[in-house]
């Protein structure tokens, strides 16, 4: 499965993919009229095509063939889904969570961020509300759209602080405390305290959705110990990444390493640096898959852990 741009030539393939929904339309009113015509303060459906198309503001998930999969079209402007629609033909989830994480990547997350959603009670609209409580959205209030009742959803702005240290050490027991749960312990829980850390305060990294703390990590620009060759303020090091449970899933180590990057390039700084466990492919796949360039691998002897493998990774910009 590949995302693209919509063209004029996918106008069909789209004028289709929404015909899929008219039964959940249906269920809310018997005509169609308003929903696709318009009204006074929305253009007709095909005006609303060809205006996100000219505005390369609509995306198509595809297979191998071409063949539509779902589409979604936003406006940067209201920062705003404006259509969602999967294929019944395919695997709802995975195209649609694709759909939808390519979307909220162009959209501002500093902002709220909404979509309307057909107030259907049928399972196919029931697994777009799951979708979008996945990954972050509440359900707020409804409304009417071209006449047809419809859920609000949104997804709250996000920011970034520094220095809330008790906030970023909660995030991490509870993070250490998962992995001891599921059997993979990865960092010992007792070391998160104040007292433990000799990192200057601001170094530590608070992401919020309103005022709930909900992911964390440390980002230093020297380290003596992983890096001992790379000079002081020439690169950037970040440990210790960790996002709480209920959030997990909605990729906000991406938002993390983003953010570092961003303070990186303020101190005129290239690249950033990360070291991790090497026998956790899962994680070292994650870190590869933001751009992350593995440099090497050495052993190490962990009092706790014993033998440890730790991989090198680098990101240059």
């Amino acid at each position: 499965m590949s995302i693209r741009l919509v063209n004029h030539s996918d106008i069909p393939k789209w004028l289709l993919l929404s015909q899929e929904y008219d039964c959940y339309v249906k269920e809310l009113v018997q005509d169609l009229s308003e929903w696709y015509d318009g009204n006074d303060t929305s253009p007709a459906f095909g005006d609303y095509i060809k205006a996100k198309i000219a505005q390369q503001e609509a995306f198509m998930a595809v297979d191998t063939l071409n063949n539509c999969l779902g589409i979604i079209a936003i406006s940067k402007k209201n920062n705003r889904v404006t259509f969602f629609a999967v294929s019944h033909n395919t695997d709802f989830y995975s195209v649609g969570k694709e759909l939808l994480q390519y979307a909220l990547d162009i959209l501002d997350d500093s902002n709220p961020i909404f979509i309307n959603e057909i107030a259907s009670s049928s399972p196919h609209t029931q697994k777009h509300g799951k979708l979008y409580t996945s990954l972050g959205f509440e359900c707020s209030f409804e409304a009417l759209e071209n006449g047809v009742p419809v859920k609000t959803y949104i997804k709250s702005a996000l920011r970034f602080t520094t220095g809330d240290i008790e906030e970023a050490l909660l995030i991490m027991r509870e993070a250490a405390q998962w992995l001891i749960d599921i059997g993979k312990p990865m960092w010992d829980i007792e070391e998160f305290t104040r007292d433990h850390y000799t990192n200057p305060v601001d170094e530590f990294i608070v992401l919020y959705s309103n005022n709930e703390s909900i992911a964390t990590g440390i980002l230093s620009f020297e380290d003596k110990f992983f890096w001992p060759n790379i000079p002081a303020n020439t690169s950037g090091f970040i440990h210790k990444l960790a996002v709480k449970r209920r959030y997990a899933g909605q990729d906000m180590i991406a938002k993390l390493i983003n953010h570092a990057v961003e303070k990186c390039k303020t101190r005129g700084v290239s690249a950033l640096r990360l070291d991790c466990d090497a026998e956790r492919s899962g994680l070292c796949a994650l870190y590869e898959r933001y751009g992350f360039l593995q440099k090497e691998v050495k052993t190490f002897d962990s009092k706790k852990l014993g033998k440890i493998s730790v991989a090198y990774y680098e990101l240059f910009f």
